[in-house]
């Protein structure tokens, strides 16, 4: 069995709650407009923001046509999540870190790297926290070779 994961945080603090609390009430009160900006920007390296018109875009619309309902669903859902017992995760695992993603950050991605028993991290570069939309062959690439091996 594979897993692999990209983007992954650990369960949150305190902070975050509030944070991704915060961005539900917005997104119930204004509807995606709300954080379709911010937050697909946020997410995006800075080549990906300076030279991918398209992805920059691509983030945004894909906020602007999620359902209010279903995102903020999401957020709380996020925020109210635990930790898995990760030691007891059998599967090879592979961890996509973006080496500028701002979501998961690179304590997370260590932290999960040592306690998932057959974990094995690649960062990728120029990268934020939308890895398929920054770079979708480097995310086929890395996939195949951790199938191949």
């Amino acid at each position: 069995m594979l897993s692999v994961l990209m983007g992954t945080v650990k369960q949150f603090g305190e902070l975050g709650v509030k944070a991704l609390t915060a961005r539900a009430d917005a997104v119930r009160k204004d509807g995606m407009i709300a954080v379709a900006d911010a937050v697909s920007r946020a997410g995006m390296s800075q080549r990906s923001l300076e030279t991918s018109l398209l992805a920059r875009h691509f983030a945004r619309v894909t906020l602007l046509n999620s359902p209010v309902g279903g995102y903020v669903a999401a957020c709380l859902a996020v925020a109210k999540a635990t930790d898995p017992e990760y030691a007891n995760i059998t599967a090879d695992t592979l961890i996509l870190a973006g080496e500028e993603d701002k979501v998961s950050l690179a304590e997370v991605v260590v932290y999960l790297k040592e306690h998932i028993p057959k974990a094995k991290v690649i960062t990728m570069k120029n990268v934020g926290h939308w890895h398929l939309v920054e770079d979708i062959e480097g995310v086929a690439r890395a996939i195949k070779e951790f199938i191949e091996r």
